[in-house]
This record gives structure tokens, C-alpha cells and sequence, in this order.
């Protein structure tokens, strides 16, 4: 198969004009299937042209007063603009001609890649990769911040794992993580604290509490034992209740919070005389420090008045703020939903929290807690799952 990412399977796939949307995908069809990555036509020419007026426009003036003078010290720096022109063009050309074409046959990947400095192919046997991995990437740019969601054919080595799946929206993520897995018949792979955990193909659509009785998720008792630090722990009813006892932000982590607006107050308002021009700026400045700082300000006094609470219900769970006013609607998963319940981070976050897995979404509680505390949680979601799933049966 040769098909167009999103279309029918018609002609070669080809993606490299997708890279400034942020979306790419190998077709899923029959075999073969060929996937074609393009350098950018742009980048390549705005790359080659600026390496040209780098390097050609300090040898044109320097050519204009004759031949330089090399003798003298501060000449050979001149040089420098013409090698690094060179490189610079160099580099431009091979992001015109880059091309990598992915072949996938159901027995084999193959890889073929060439550009200004040559070409180079590859092929290993599907048997070789470790399976079909989600994971989400946060991009920081200069004009904004966003979360790349992705599904790669993982393989021991780096260089040979595989694009499968790019996206910024998260809606299809799972499903197409799901659906890979499926027609490689592979392994699907989650990135758990740590370490990365495997689920069969056949397993990939079976809810958790059928995982349980099957002996493929086992559920640790012994950690209900433990002693939940930060959580308070109710039963209310048939529901386990879980509130966080603390703020997520610590009072170290508030300070820090503040001394970035400070600094923008303190000059803006507080920094000597100048004129008037000088004057307005700080003005600018300080009315921007006092923006982010009562922006910042009402978060962390959110953050003290309400608690995280997770409600285990036998057929629901639900995560929901609780302050002086009340308890919010928050967020709900059914019971039957849940396909994974596991400790981890969620798009690439420092702090692991215990994540509840289904198709339509994934709910996060007890970011910063300690380990114990997030297996107690894990734990006592397995437990209460497996309980109800056995009266019903």
C-alpha cells in the first residue's frame, strides 16, 4: 500500500509538508506500506540563502580594498565568515535534497535516507522492536508552549524506532496507539515510573477488571496497609473518598512563584529617576509585573483553599476540587471504562501521579505525593474495581 496520510490509498505517502501543522501518521492498510519524509522546501532555501549573504557579503567588502592583508591578526578573523557561510550552505542544500522513505511489510522495516552527504539504508525484521509506544513531549518555543502526542515503534536502539503517529490534539491518540498495535501485531507500550509496560494486542480493549480475574493485573493488598501520606481516607457509603490534606504548591515553591513578577514591580515602580521616556517603560514594565503577580497570586490562593478529592465509587470515579463553597462536578470515568490504572507522569510532568485510564480520557490525581501514598491510591482503585466486578459475576 502507498496511500496518503488521511486519504485513500492512492500514491505514495508523504509527510513532510504535514511537519508545520503537526500532524503525521502512517497509513494503516495492506502491505506494503511506504511513507516518504520531505526536507523543507523553505527552511532549505531561507538556510542556503542566508549562508550565502553571510559568508559572500564580508568577502565582497574585504575584496573591495584588494587583496587582504594576512599578515595582520585581525584579517584572519574575516576568514571565519566565509567557513562558516560554507557550512551554513551546505547544511541549507541538504535540507532540500533530504529525503527518507519507511517501508513496512509485515515482516520487515526498511529504511533508505539520502542527501547532500550521501545516502545510507537499513532493514530489520518487526520482531526486532520492542513494541508499539505512546508517549506525550512537551515542546517549548519562543512564541508558545504545546504537547506533542506520539506513537512510535519502539526499538532497542533509538535510531531505529520508528514515527508512527504526530499529533496535537489528544482525541485519536489512544485509539491509533491501539489500532498500530493491532496491525503490527506488537506489543502496546506505555512509559510507566521508571520503566515501560507491556499489554498484548489482546488485551488492549478489555476493561481492567477483566485483567484482574484473568491474573494480568494483580492488585497489592499489602499497600492498602501502609499509611496514605497527604490523603485523607473516608468511606462514605460504598465509596472510598481520598482528599488531599496538603496544597500541591509548597510555600518554597510559592515564594518562587512571586519573585519573578517581583522583579518587574521592583524595577518598574521602585528603580531610580530617568526621564520621561525611561519612565513610561518602567511604567510598562512594573504594570506587567503586576499583572503576572495577581495572576500568580490567585492561583496559590486557590491552590490554599481547595483540596484534590477522589471519589472511588463501584461504578465510577471521579475527581473533583473541594473548598468553602462546596465540591465541584469535577471529572468521571465508568468502571467499565478503565483500562489501565497506573503510577506515572502525564505529558512529560516531573511529579508522577496516579493516572486512570480509558478511551475517551485519562484522569490524573495525587501529582507530588509520595510513592507510597500513589500506590496506596493505585491499589485501592484495583481493589475496589475487583470487588464489584466479582459481586457481579
Amino acid at each position: 500500500m502507498r496511500g496518503n496520510i488521511g486519504q485513500s490509498a492512492k500514491g505514495r505517502a508523504s509527510i513532510g509538508h504535514l511537519r508545520r501543522h503537526w500532524h503525521a501518521e502512517v497509513p494503516i492498510g495492506a502491505w506494503p506500506v511506504v511513507v516518504t519524509h520531505k526536507g523543507s522546501l523553505f527552511a532549505g532555501l531561507f538556510i542556503t540563502v542566508f549562508g550565502t549573504v553571510w559568508g559572500g557579503f564580508p568577502v565582497f567588502g574585504m575584496m573591495q580594498h584588494g587583496a587582504p592583508d594576512l599578515d595582520r591578526p585581525e584579517n584572519w578573523l574575516f576568514l571565519l565568515f566565509p567557513v562558516i557561510g560554507v557550512g551554513i550552505v551546505l547544511y541549507g542544500l541538504h535540507r532540500l535534497l533530504w529525503r527518507k522513505t519507511v517501508t513496512l511489510d509485515g515482516l520487515f522495516v526498511a529504511v533508505a535516507e539520502r542527501g547532500l552527504f550521501g545516502a545510507r539504508s537499513w532493514q530489520e525484521p518487526l520482531t526486532g522492536y520492542r513494541g508499539v509506544l505512546s508517549r506525550s513531549r512537551r515542546v517549548h518555543t519562543k512564541n508558545s508552549n504545546y504537547t506533542l502526542y506520539l506513537v512510535e515503534l519502539l526499538h532497542r536502539d533509538s535510531k531505529r524506532t520508528i514515527n508512527l503517529y504526530t499529533a496535537r490534539r489528544r482525541e485519536s491518540w489512544r485509539a491509533k496507539w491501539e489500532a498500530y498495535a493491532r496491525w503490527l501485531k506488537l506489543p502496546a507500550l506505555e512509559q510507566d515510573e521508571g520503566s515501560v509496560v507491556a499489554r498484548d494486542v489482546e488485551d488492549l480493549d478489555k476493561p481492567v477488571a477483566e485483567l484482574i480475574d484473568e491474573g494480568k493485573v494483580a492488585v497489592d493488598y499489602d499497600a492498602l496497609k501502609q499509611r496514605a501520606e497527604g490523603l485523607a481516607v473516608d468511606i462514605e457509603g460504598d465509596a472510598v473518598v481520598a482528599t488531599r490534606t496538603r496544597p500541591q504548591v509548597s510555600l518554597l515553591g510559592m515564594l518562587l512563584f512571586l519573585a519573578f513578577p517581583a522583579v518587574f514591580v521592583y524595577v518598574g515602580f521602585f528603580l531610580g529617576e530617568g526621564d520621561a521616556v525611561d519612565r513610561i517603560g518602567r511604567l510598562v514594565v512594573g504594570a506587567m509585573g503586576v499583572f503576572f503577580g495577581v495572576s500568580i497570586l490567585a492561583g496559590l490562593v486557590w491552590d490554599r483553599l481547595t483540596r484534590r478529592r477522589l471519589r472511588i465509587a463501584p461504578d465510577r470515579l471521579t475527581v473533583t476540587a473541594v473548598g468553602p463553597w462546596g465540591e465541584s462536578r469535577g471529572r468521571s470515568l465508568d468502571a467499565g471504562e478503565i483500562e489501565g490504572v497506573r503510577v506515572g507522569r502525564e505529558h512529560e510532568n516531573r511529579r508522577p501521579a496516579v493516572l486512570i485510564q480509558g478511551d475517551r480520557q485519562t484522569l490524573a490525581f495525587g501529582r507530588g505525593l509520595p510513592e507510597a501514598s500513589l500506590e496506596f491510591l493505585r491499589n485501592a482503585v484495583l481493589a475496589k474495581i475487583a470487588k464489584h466486578h466479582s459481586r457481579g459475576l
